[in-house]
C-alpha cells in the first residue's frame, strides 16, 4: 500500500511537470495553477493543448486514453489514501477491506474489498506513467532548447 501511495505521489508531480512542458509554462507557475487539480484533469489539459494543433490530434486521443486508464487505476489509490484499512476479507485474504467515510443507503457506511492484484496493478501503472511523463517532459524541453 505504501508503494502505491508513493508511486502516485511521484506521478502527481510528474504530471505537473509534463503539463508545464506541453504548455511552455514556467514550472513554478504551472505548479501553482495545477495545485488542486486531479491527475486525470492534468492529462485532459495536455489533450486539449494538443488538440489546438490538428497535426497532434492522434496524440491528444492517446492522452485521453491515458486519462481513462488513470481513472481506472486511481480507484484503489483513492480508497487506500482516504480510507481506513480494516484488514482482509475473511473469505478471501487476497482482498483488503477499507472503511471509507462515505454513507451508503440509510444508516450504513461504505466498506470495500480491493483485490491485492489491483493494488499492485495501480502501483505499476503509476510508476510507468511517472517514467513516461518525466521522459516526455525532458524531450519536450530539449526540443525547445534547440
Amino acid at each position: 500500500m505504501l508503494d502505491l501511495i508513493l508511486a502516485w505521489g511521484s506521478l502527481d508531480g510528474a504530471l505537473t511537470i509534463l503539463v508545464s512542458a506541453f504548455t511552455g509554462e514556467e514550472l513554478h507557475n504551472a505548479a501553482s495553477r495545477l495545485l488542486k487539480l486531479k491527475g486525470s484533469d492534468k492529462l485532459l489539459e495536455i489533450a486539449r493543448t494538443l488538440e489546438e494543433n490538428e497535426q497532434y490530434s492522434q496524440i491528444a486521443k492517446n492522452f485521453k486514453r491515458l486519462k481513462k486508464r488513470y481513472e481506472k487505476h486511481s480507484k484503489p489509490r483513492n480508497r487506500i489514501a482516504h480510507g481506513h484499512c480494516a484488514g482482509y476479507l475473511l473469505g478471501d485474504e487476497q482482498y483488503l477491506v477499507f472503511a471509507v467515510a462515505e454513507s451508503e443507503g440509510v444508516d450504513r457506511m461504505v466498506a470495500e474489498g480491493i483485490p491485492v492484484e489491483k493494488i499492485i496493478a495501480a502501483t505499476e501503472y503509476g510508476q510507468k506513467l511517472t517514467v513516461f511523463a518525466s521522459q516526455t517532459a525532458e524531450k519536450l524541453w530539449a526540443a525547445r532548447a534547440t
